[in-house]
């Protein structure tokens, strides 16, 4: 919440089991940003700090402090590969991008983009990091943080992308685009029926049974 505390409730009857603490800071849009559950634990990013909770008794694993506050950016999880251990990703108004070890709390690596990055979520896949940095989207290598690919994009991306068949979706509430995850290339791109405010609100792109699902001025479109 905006009172910097997060409540596990029984799903069952609403009941509250546990109440942890964030690191309070100077801003007010904790409440906007999801938090992520992996390896029995939970991950919340709030205005100073990237924190980890025991799922069952919310307990603090531990706290990694950040540079400035998360804002809108959700915590993603990237799973173990080989020697690269699972990490938690998390973007900061500072234009900071941190990769976090996800058992242990450490730093892995921090990349600085050119703009905020506490408006959306990164998305993960392949082996890639995929974030919107201003007007342009750009591809990391997820162990160790360097760029791979950037291609500016016709108008400033908006929300968080989606991944899917190698091909990475974002929109910029008038058109939808598709990128290859591999190189960056356009690949695909439509038309949102019935737009033309660049202003006007749009939400999260979803991915469900080889269908794009583009939520946008109040309608929901779906594109194969």
């Amino acid at each position: 919440t905006d009172q910097h505390k997060r409540d596990a409730l029984n799903q069952g009857t609403g009941a509250i089991l546990w109440s942890a603490t964030t690191t309070s800071g100077t801003g007010s849009q904790e409440a906007a940003a999801a938090v992520a559950v992996a390896l029995n634990t939970v991950y919340v990013g709030s205005d100073a700090a990237l924190h980890a909770f025991n799922m069952a008794t919310g307990a603090v694993v531990w706290t990694y402090p950040l540079t400035s506050l998360a804002g809108f950016s959700s915590p993603v999880l990237q799973p173990a590969s080989g020697p690269t251990p699972a990490l938690v990703l998390i973007g900061t108004n500072d234009k900071k991008l941190h990769a976090v070890n996800a058992t242990t709390g450490a730093g892995v690596w921090v990349h600085t983009a050119g703009a905020t990055l506490a408006f959306g979520s990164v998305a993960v896949a392949q082996g890639k990091v995929f974030l919107f940095d201003f007007s342009s989207v750009v591809a990391l290598d997820v162990a160790t943080g360097a760029v791979l690919w950037t291609q500016v994009a016709p108008q400033i991306p908006r929300h968080s992308p989606a991944i899917a068949a190698g091909v990475l979706f974002y929109s910029d509430d008038q058109t939808a685009y598709g990128l290859s995850t591999a190189t960056g290339a356009p690949v695909w791109k439509a038309p949102i029926p019935g737009n033309g405010n660049p202003n006007s609100p749009g939400a999260e792109l979803a991915i469900a049974l080889e269908i794009l699902l583009v939520p946008n001025k109040g309608h929901l479109y779906a594109f194969r």
